[in-house]
């Protein structure tokens, strides 16, 4: 019975953790696509925020693994 508790309970917390990445993971990918829409129209102006959108892109990507 306390063996049963104890994995729920570990069930649990791991399930957190990956709720956890996986929101930080679409936040990192919507502010990036953000920025890609944003700066579509000025690109000569605003390459250094398809370089960050890129990075942001990417950090999700290792973020959700």
């Amino acid at each position: 019975m306390i063996e049963i508790k104890l994995l729920n309970k570990i069930k649990v917390e791991v399930k957190k953790k990956l709720a956890d990445k996986l929101v930080k993971a679409d936040i990192l990918t919507i502010a990036s696509f953000l920025i890609i829409f944003g700066t579509t129209f000025s690109l000569n102006k605003y390459v250094a925020m398809y370089i960050l959108s890129a990075f942001l892109l990417i950090t999700s990507y290792f973020v959700s693994k």
